[in-house]
């Protein structure tokens, strides 16, 4: 229900996985507009992974620098920054660098990509009521576009809601939306056609003199030339009905000082008072929320539209097993184990940033932390180190699953870990097509991936295959990494490759002694193990017993 960017990434990921899906939307169109635009390096890994990083890739552009100028004229620069370091990649880490690629066209990427599989968007068909029994969900719909207007009732085994904080999911749930609303603190949106002002900067003008604290700001929309996404931030706001294109061109100018930049065409424009508040749980039954039905911050973290979308990444592939019987439904409880503590820190972090950035008059004065963002939004350290179905028997915890939990956003510098993100290993050689490929290439969002590094004892990791080779092929690939020398050795996994330059042993930190990497289809490592005792320990917490005892 929804099909925003988690709505769609949950049908794409529930597609590729062969469950067949409706999805619904009660707008009669699709929304424009720039919106959440900028995507998080975690989040192109997620794209990578279904297939649809060639596309975005095609679409988007890097976040220009920063650029404020001097009042009262607005036309001398003060300041030129850097929202986020510029890192340079890493053989572990390709991306990092966020990028921008405006919603409506991350969402109409996506919607191509389910089409491939038959699925189209129902516009105009809203979610009146639904209501679960032990099996399933009954739901009733209303297509505005009929006449006459008829209900539709309909019976689902599982209903997802991505249908943003004010849908009817949630609140049908009856769950708790805890946090506040900052009613002091306002914000204007929007996208809006610019002459007069070049595509080179990210541009900022602020009134810290003003009891409003007023900051305007125009991006690049990075997709169309001449259109800026514009954000303003302020108090007080309200009283100047900012949503009338006419008064917002005032106001823009009486701020800024620009007269010589003409604001045109609005494709869209919007105020609002920013909330802080998440879920009690994602989950009830049957039915679960993702993206900002389960939790909705400040849009100056640029986290909103990635966390979602890695909502329904965590629990499309759980799902997807359940719903062809090769998991038991308590399964399902993980997608709240996983991301609830995730989502809190996310908050806490998001909240902070955006009291700097409403402190105003920081754009003149030699700094501008309200406007610089740290590598953590990154979101590559986002682990689940203490959930219940990882297995890890190279790094013992040490510490409780309150003190991990106190880590799900920032990770964990220096080490690897169950439940941290798979890091890519590129000069990875196919011996017997003199191929070269890595790591990301090979991994599915439809298997688990059985990541072997035999170190030499390749009897050992061929008993480990004879065990894995008697289980679903269409649910588990085997992998095995040799290292330098070893491209003679061939074992009887799926895939046999050669760390050429060492990368894939040192991101995973790869000594002497044979380790097993069991990687979730959601790209996040799930086991480390050291044997078959291992591997069936991690499997037994994610398929039914009976799945291997008949094939």
């Amino acid at each position: 229900v929804g099909a925003g960017p988690s709505g769609l990434v949950a049908a794409l990921s529930l597609l590729k996985n062969g469950v067949r899906v409706r999805i619904v939307d009660k707008e009669p169109n699709y929304r424009v507009g720039s919106r959440g635009a900028g995507m998080m390096p975690r989040t192109l890994e997620v794209m990578n992974m279904l297939g649809v990083l060639p596309d975005i890739e095609r679409h988007c552009a890097r976040i220009p620098p920063l650029q404020s100028y001097k009042p009262p004229h607005g036309v001398q620069p003060s300041q030129t920054w850097e929202l986020m370091e510029n890192l340079e990649p890493l053989p572990s880490r390709p991306f990092r660098r966020p990028v921008e690629i405006p919603q409506d066209v991350q969402e109409n990427i996506l919607r191509s990509h389910l089409r491939q599989f038959g699925c189209e968007v129902e516009l105009g068909t809203e979610l009146l009521n639904f209501v679960q029994d032990e099996s399933s969900v009954t739901v009733q719909l209303l297509k505005h576009a009929e006449n006459p207007l008829k209900p539709e009732v309909a019976r689902f085994r599982f209903v997802i809601g991505a249908d943003g904080a004010k849908g009817m999911v949630r609140k049908k749930l009856g769950l708790k939306f805890m946090g506040d609303t900052r009613d002091a603190d306002e914000l204007v949106v929007g996208d809006v056609e610019i002459t007069g002002l070049n595509s080179d900067f990210w541009h900022f003008w602020s009134d810290p003199s003003s009891n409003s604290k007023t900051t305007i700001s125009l991006r690049p929309s990075g997709s169309t030339r001449n259109y800026f996404s514009m954000l303003t931030v302020g108090h007080d706001l309200q009283k100047y009905d900012l949503t009338d294109p006419r008064n917002f061109r005032i106001f823009f100018h009486k701020i800024s000082g620009r007269r010589d930049i003409i604001l045109g065409h609005f494709r869209w424009l919007s105020y609002f008072k920013p909330n802080m508040r998440m879920a009690n749980n994602f989950q009830e039954g049957h039915v679960f929320i993702v993206g900002d039905a389960a939790h909705v911050h400040s849009p100056t973290g640029g986290q909103g539209m990635n966390s979602g979308v890695q909502d329904s990444f965590n629990l499309a592939w759980k799902l997807s097993l359940v719903v062809k019987g090769y998991a038991s439904e308590n399964l399902l409880s993980s997608y709240s184990e996983e991301r609830l503590p995730v989502i809190s820190e996310m908050l806490q972090r998001v909240t902070s940033i955006h009291g700097k950035t409403f402190a105003g008059g920081e754009l003149h004065g030699g700094e501008s932390r309200g406007w610089t963002r740290g590598k953590a939004l990154h979101m590559l350290g986002i682990n689940y180190r203490w959930s219940r179905i990882v297995v890890d028997e190279r790094t013992p915890r040490g510490v409780n699953g309150d003190e991990l939990r106190c880590h799900a956003y920032g990770g964990h510098d220096n080490s690897l870990s169950a439940g941290d993100r798979a890091p890519e290993a590129p000069g990875l050689v196919i011996p017997t097509e003199r191929r070269e490929t890595s790591l990301f290439k090979v991994l599915k969002a439809t298997h688990h991936t059985v990541l072997i590094f035999p170190c030499g004892q390749y009897s050992r990791a061929e008993g480990i295959l004879r065990l894995l080779s008697s289980w679903p092929h269409f649910l588990v690939q085997t992998i095995c990494v040799s290292g330098p020398g070893a491209h003679r050795y061939k074992l009887t996994a799926d895939l046999n490759l050669l760390d050429r330059d060492g990368h894939a042993h040192s991101a995973y930190f790869v000594d002497q002694q044979p380790t097993i990497f069991i990687i979730r289809p959601d790209g996040v490592i799930g086991g480390i193990v050291r044997d078959e005792g291992g591997v069936a320990r991690y499997f037994s917490r994610i398929f039914q017993n009976a799945l291997f005892s008949e094939v």
